[in-house]
């Protein structure tokens, strides 16, 4: 059952992982931080300001139990300038893909 509160279809993990991403076209990797995690979207800290609409492949690793690592296939929703010359950048989740 839904808290109260919480509006969202599938509840939304406060994680702390580094997390990993690219662009499908290339294997440059670059790092970024995740900020929270639900079933079908993610949040996360990086420095580069990524374009709505933008697929990326992420890949987040984690030593919580209550959240494992994935990989996983996004498309950005937005992204907004936070201060230190940051961004955080809001996806929705297409995809996840086996270990």
């Amino acid at each position: 059952m839904l808290e109260y509160g919480e509006k969202r279809a599938d509840s939304r993990r406060e994680t702390d992982p580094n997390m990993i991403y690219k662009f499908p076209d290339s294997d440059r990797e670059y790092t970024a931080i995740c900020m929270n995690l639900s079933g079908t979207g993610i949040l996360f800290r990086a420095q580069d300001d990524l374009e709505p609409g933008r697929a990326l492949e992420i890949r987040i690793r984690s030593e919580q139990y209550t959240c494992p690592s994935i990989i996983a296939f996004i498309e950005i929703t937005h992204s907004d300038p936070i201060a230190g010359g940051q961004y955080e950048i809001a996806a929705s989740i297409k995809g996840i893909k086996a270990n």
